[in-house]
Protein backbone atom coordinates (compact mmCIF):
# COMPACT_ATOMS: atom_id res chain seq x y z
CA UNK A 1 0.00 0.00 0.00
CA UNK A 2 1.30 3.51 -0.69
CA UNK A 3 2.20 5.13 2.37
CA UNK A 4 0.68 8.26 3.38
CA UNK A 5 1.65 11.98 3.14
CA UNK A 6 2.77 13.19 6.82
CA UNK A 7 1.00 16.56 6.55
CA UNK A 8 -2.36 15.00 5.80
CA UNK A 9 -4.41 17.84 6.94
CA UNK A 10 -7.96 17.30 8.86
CA UNK A 11 -11.01 19.25 8.37
CA UNK A 12 -10.38 21.12 11.80
CA UNK A 13 -6.81 22.15 10.52
CA UNK A 14 -5.22 19.90 12.75
CA UNK A 15 -2.15 17.88 11.81
CA UNK A 16 -2.16 14.20 11.36
CA UNK A 17 1.21 12.40 10.68
CA UNK A 18 -0.09 9.40 8.62
CA UNK A 19 3.29 8.06 8.50
CA UNK A 20 3.45 4.50 9.09
CA UNK A 21 -0.12 4.12 8.41
CA UNK A 22 -0.37 0.84 6.78
CA UNK A 23 -4.00 -0.18 6.74
CA UNK A 24 -6.72 1.72 3.98
CA UNK A 25 -8.20 5.06 4.30
CA UNK A 26 -11.67 3.54 5.96
CA UNK A 27 -10.41 2.33 8.67
CA UNK A 28 -10.18 5.62 9.97
CA UNK A 29 -12.53 7.89 7.26
CA UNK A 30 -15.71 6.21 8.05
CA UNK A 31 -17.73 9.38 8.48
CA UNK A 32 -17.70 8.08 12.46
CA UNK A 33 -14.19 8.39 13.06
CA UNK A 34 -12.87 10.81 10.78
CA UNK A 35 -15.04 12.26 7.47
CA UNK A 36 -15.76 10.01 4.91
CA UNK A 37 -17.36 9.63 1.57
CA UNK A 38 -20.14 12.35 1.03
CA UNK A 39 -23.53 11.16 0.07
CA UNK A 40 -22.50 12.69 -3.35
CA UNK A 41 -19.44 10.61 -3.83
CA UNK A 42 -19.60 8.12 -7.04
CA UNK A 43 -20.32 4.56 -6.07
CA UNK A 44 -17.17 2.95 -5.63
CA UNK A 45 -15.63 0.64 -2.97
CA UNK A 46 -14.09 1.73 0.00
CA UNK A 47 -10.59 2.28 -1.45
CA UNK A 48 -9.86 5.50 -1.00
CA UNK A 49 -6.44 5.55 -2.32
CA UNK A 50 -7.07 4.00 -5.79
CA UNK A 51 -8.20 7.71 -6.69
CA UNK A 52 -7.09 10.19 -4.02
CA UNK A 53 -3.72 11.03 -2.64
CA UNK A 54 -3.17 13.10 0.28
CA UNK A 55 -1.25 16.10 -1.68
CA UNK A 56 -3.85 16.47 -4.04
CA UNK A 57 -7.36 15.17 -2.15
CA UNK A 58 -9.79 16.98 -4.65
CA UNK A 59 -8.00 15.96 -7.75
CA UNK A 60 -9.14 12.80 -7.93
CA UNK A 61 -7.92 10.38 -11.00
CA UNK A 62 -10.44 7.95 -11.32
CA UNK A 63 -9.60 4.05 -10.81
CA UNK A 64 -12.37 2.37 -12.91
CA UNK A 65 -11.19 -0.54 -11.52
CA UNK A 66 -12.39 0.60 -8.44
CA UNK A 67 -15.97 1.89 -9.67
CA UNK A 68 -19.33 0.41 -9.01
CA UNK A 69 -22.27 1.02 -11.10
CA UNK A 70 -22.86 1.52 -15.04
CA UNK A 71 -20.29 4.24 -16.66
CA UNK A 72 -23.64 6.18 -17.45
CA UNK A 73 -23.74 7.01 -13.64
CA UNK A 74 -21.14 9.28 -14.28
CA UNK A 75 -20.66 9.78 -18.17
CA UNK A 76 -23.36 11.33 -18.43
CA UNK A 77 -22.30 14.62 -20.21
CA UNK A 78 -22.38 16.76 -16.53
CA UNK A 79 -20.56 14.60 -14.38
CA UNK A 80 -18.34 13.29 -16.52
CA UNK A 81 -17.60 13.42 -20.33
CA UNK A 82 -20.78 11.53 -21.85
CA UNK A 83 -21.21 10.52 -25.55
CA UNK A 84 -20.44 13.31 -28.39
CA UNK A 85 -23.29 13.79 -31.31
CA UNK A 86 -21.13 11.82 -33.53
CA UNK A 87 -22.07 8.99 -31.18
CA UNK A 88 -23.58 5.82 -32.62
CA UNK A 89 -27.25 6.11 -31.47
CA UNK A 90 -27.62 3.67 -28.65
CA UNK A 91 -28.85 3.40 -25.51
CA UNK A 92 -26.66 0.35 -24.41
CA UNK A 93 -24.12 0.92 -21.73
CA UNK A 94 -20.50 2.24 -22.45
CA UNK A 95 -18.49 -0.97 -21.63
CA UNK A 96 -20.75 -2.79 -24.40
CA UNK A 97 -18.02 -1.28 -26.92
CA UNK A 98 -14.88 0.57 -25.37
CA UNK A 99 -12.48 -0.66 -22.23
CA UNK A 100 -11.32 1.76 -19.79
CA UNK A 101 -8.09 1.17 -20.95
CA UNK A 102 -8.44 1.93 -24.81
CA UNK A 103 -10.83 4.34 -25.12
CA UNK A 104 -10.99 5.38 -28.57
CA UNK A 105 -11.36 1.73 -29.66
CA UNK A 106 -14.58 0.80 -29.99
CA UNK A 107 -15.64 -2.87 -31.00
CA UNK A 108 -19.21 -3.61 -32.01
CA UNK A 109 -20.24 -6.46 -30.21
CA UNK A 110 -23.11 -7.39 -32.22
CA UNK A 111 -22.79 -7.39 -35.74
CA UNK A 112 -26.72 -7.41 -36.46
CA UNK A 113 -26.64 -4.38 -34.10
CA UNK A 114 -23.64 -2.62 -36.57
CA UNK A 115 -25.25 -3.43 -39.95
CA UNK A 116 -28.44 -1.71 -38.46
CA UNK A 117 -26.75 1.34 -37.15
CA UNK A 118 -23.66 1.98 -39.73
CA UNK A 119 -24.46 0.27 -43.32
CA UNK A 120 -28.17 1.48 -43.10
CA UNK A 121 -28.12 1.04 -47.11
Amino acid sequence: MRQLSPDHVLEYGDQFNHEGIVDGCVTCHDGTTADGKTLDHIQTTDSCESCHNTGTWETALVDHTAVLGSCSTCHDGATATGKDLNHIPTTAECDSCHLTTSWNTATIQSRGHCRRLCHLS
